[in-house]
Order: C-alpha cells, then sequence, then structure tokens
C-alpha cells in the first residue's frame, strides 16, 4: 500500500492514514448458532442467515431459544456486522440485538460507534470485491485484513456521510418496492380473476362482461433477428436481447450491434411489446417490455417475439397479469425453456373494448413511468455512491 490518502477528504483532514490489521480493530470475531427446525417459533429477536432478502433476516424467533444442541442461542447487541462465510453479499451493519446462524460471524466492539462501522463495513466490502471464494471467508481471514485507516475523527466523518447516503438509498428503494406491491395489486383487481367476467375496480362508465379473445387475435406478431458471431460489431443495428429487457423497461446492457446487411426481420415501432421467449433460466420466459420511443435500425434477436396492436400500453399491463405468467408456464412444461407462437395462439384471456383497453393501458404506462423514474433515481443513487467509495477510501 503505498498511497496514504484518498482523492476525496473533508476539510481539515491532511495527515498520512495508517496500516491496520482489522483484528487489531475488531477484536474477537464470533460465530452464530445453528438453530433446530422445531424451534422457529414466533418472537421478537431476528435471526440472520446467509441471504439477503430482507438484510438476512429469516425470520423472528422468541428470546432465550435452544440452539441444535439444546444450549442458549448467543444473543448479539446491536452496533454489529455480521458477515457470512460463503456468501459475500451477505454483509449486514445490524442497529439492534439479533440471533444468527452457524455460517455467519458477527464483529462487534463496545467502543466502536455506528459511523466507525460503517466505514469498517465499506472496507470489508472493497476487500471481498477481489477474494477467491473457493476459499471459505472465516474469521481468521477478516482478522487478517489488511486496510489503511485514519484517525477516529475522520471515520467518523466518513461513516456518518456514508450513513446517510445509505439512508437516502434505502428511502429510495423503499419507494420503489411500494410502487411495485401497488402495480401489483392494481393488476389483480384491474383484470379479471378467474370464473369472473368482469374486474373488481374499473372506470366509471364502463359496463358489462369482457370477453375471452385469443392474444393473437388482439395482436399481430413477428420473430427475431437469427445472427452468427461473426455478424457482431461495434456499430450497426442493435439488437434487443433478454438482458435489455429489465424491470419491464428496455434498458442498455450488454447491447449487441450487428451488420446491416444481414437483417432481414422487422424493425421495432413504438407500442411494440418484446417478449423473451427462450432463455436458459425459466424465470426470464415471459420478461416483457414495451418500447416507447422510436429506435430506428433496431430488431428483437431471435429468442425473443414482439406483439403489435392497437393497444400496446394494454397489451403491455395484460403480459403482466399472473393470468398470463400462468399460460406461459403451463406452455413450458417439465423441460422446455421455450414458448413457440403456436402457445401464443392457444392464450385465451378475457379483453374489454377497445376504449377500456385504452385507459387501462393508459393507466399503467403512467405508472410504469413513475417507477422508472424511481428506478433511475434509485440507480443514480448507487453510481453516486460507488464514485464516493472510490475516491473516499485508499485503495
Amino acid at each position: 500500500m503505498s498511497k496514504k490518502t484518498p482523492q476525496i477528504r473533508f476539510k481539515g483532514f491532511t495527515d498520512d492514514w495508517e496500516e491496520r490489521k482489522l483484528g487489531d480493530v475488531v477484536g474477537e470475531i464470533q460465530s452464530g448458532n445453528r438453530l433446530p427446525k422445531d424451534s422457529l417459533t414466533n418472537g421478537d429477536v431476528p435471526y440472520v442467515v446467509a441471504q439477503t432478502k430482507n438484510d438476512g433476516v429469516f425470520k423472528k424467533i422468541a428470546r432465550e431459544t435452544l440452539d441444535y444442541n439444546g444450549n442458549p442461542m448467543k444473543l448479539f447487541p446491536g452496533n454489529s456486522i455480521s458477515f457470512s462465510i460463503d456468501n459475500p453479499e451477505a454483509m449486514f451493519y445490524r442497529n439492534a440485538e439479533f440471533y444468527t446462524s452457524n455460517i455467519m460471524r458477527v464483529i462487534h466492539e463496545d467502543h466502536l460507534t455506528h459511523e466507525q462501522y460503517v466505514f469498517i463495513l465499506e472496507n470489508m466490502k472493497r476487500f471481498i470485491r477481489g477474494y477467491d471464494w473457493s476459499r471459505k471467508f472465516s474469521g481468521p481471514v477478516v482478522s487478517n485484513l489488511e486496510y489503511l485507516q485514519p484517525s477516529e475523527e475522520e471515520q467518523q466523518k466518513i461513516g456518518s456521510f456514508f450513513k446517510q447516503l445509505d439512508k437516502t438509498i434505502a428511502h429510495h428503494q423503499r419507494k420503489l418496492d411500494l410502487l411495485k406491491e401497488q402495480k401489483k395489486g392494481f393488476l389483480q383487481k384491474m383484470f379479471p380473476k378467474n370464473g369472473a367476467k368482469i374486474p373488481e375496480l374499473r372506470f366509471e362508465g364502463f359496463t358489462g362482461d369482457w370477453e375471452a379473445r385469443k392474444l393473437t387475435d388482439v395482436t399481430s406478431s413477428y420473430s427475431g433477428l437469427t445472427y452468427s458471431p461473426t455478424d457482431v460489431q461495434d456499430k450497426g443495428t442493435f439488437v434487443l436481447r433478454s438482458s435489455n429487457v429489465k424491470n419491464d423497461q428496455l434498458v442498455d446492457a450488454d447491447n449487441v450491434y450487428v451488420n446491416p446487411d444481414i437483417v432481414n426481420s422487422n424493425n421495432v415501432k413504438v407500442g411494440d411489446v418484446i417478449v423473451v421467449v427462450r432463455n436458459g433460466s425459466r424465470s426470464l420466459i415471459g420478461k416483457h417490455a414495451i418500447v416507447i420511443k422510436e429506435m430506428p435500425n433496431t430488431v428483437i434477436g431471435a429468442f425473443m417475439s414482439a406483439f403489435r396492436g392497437q393497444n400496446g400500453d394494454y397489451i403491455n399491463a395484460l403480459l403482466s397479469t399472473n393470468n398470463f405468467q400462468k399460460e406461459v408456464h403451463k406452455s413450458l412444461g417439465a423441460t422446455i425453456n421455450q414458448i413457440t407462437g403456436k402457445d401464443f395462439s392457444m392464450m385465451n384471456f378475457l379483453t374489454p373494448k377497445l376504449e377500456e383497453q385504452s385507459k387501462i393501458g393508459s393507466f399503467f404506462k403512467q405508472l410504469d413511468e413513475t417507477i422508472a423514474l424511481h428506478q433511475g433515481k434509485l440507480d443514480l443513487l448507487k453510481e453516486q455512491k460507488k464514485g464516493f467509495l472510490q475516491k473516499m477510501f485508499v485503495s
């Protein structure tokens, strides 16, 4: 470690950072307990495992729960770091007391502040990016982690900065999650459920039953472009693939361009709904997005299909419903990871008249735009955090 100071510092700090081992700063790194299945009783103490969902909290269990060997579970205090020995993403600051599993490790020192823990946690995250995960990320490995550390006062400043940034990110994440949950709720209520002829929630002025229509009767469809690796080039015709569909939006991700001379398929138009119809991952089949702006010289790839109709926004919303997902999984069968044009031609959905389709489509279009706006803010904040981490820590 030749460089001793970061690119960006708070005013008033000029001294070199000192090389330290994490074990000299945080002391003993402790292990959690294995919890018997029959002890998963409801309670108020979080039980943390090696997952990332819900910040690793698997369940809340009762105090004084016994471990697998019949001994009292070890209760860890708040102001701690929990991390997994085999999942690099399961690494969190914990602000309240908790239990944790035997494949988790815990760092806790009474004298360290929240802000110092934030500083330590960010250093640990930086370290694991280059770690060889064929080896266990054990307590001894973490204890021997070498990093550069400034004075306690500067640690506090840096930790406080990232603490506030993390709060802002978490706030935007909650807002985004709430919007996505609201969309799920509206999809359930604004499309008829099994056995019903009308939805629970309807725009004023619309009455009468919805009619069963085949998807291929209300849309036309086209297939994607087949190309070879030799056709790929730095510029040319843009090919939309599975990687370009994320969170029901079209995004730039691992973009591919091909020689325009080999293109013999339709160019996408505004309102087209593109769908993943073949993929190694079954969970991606049926993933879709609508084209919301002019995209000249852009086609879809061979593992995609596209639907074009009078109300693309309505079709896009329909493909987000549980009804469509059920049809997709019905077509996939036990081993087949694709849906075909024939599969689509057999899909029937209850459908309202064009004017009501337009109302529903406009509603979900606006909701999707709001979701995309919040997703963009969240992505920007995460990118800003990455930039600050690069410049406010010593590599």
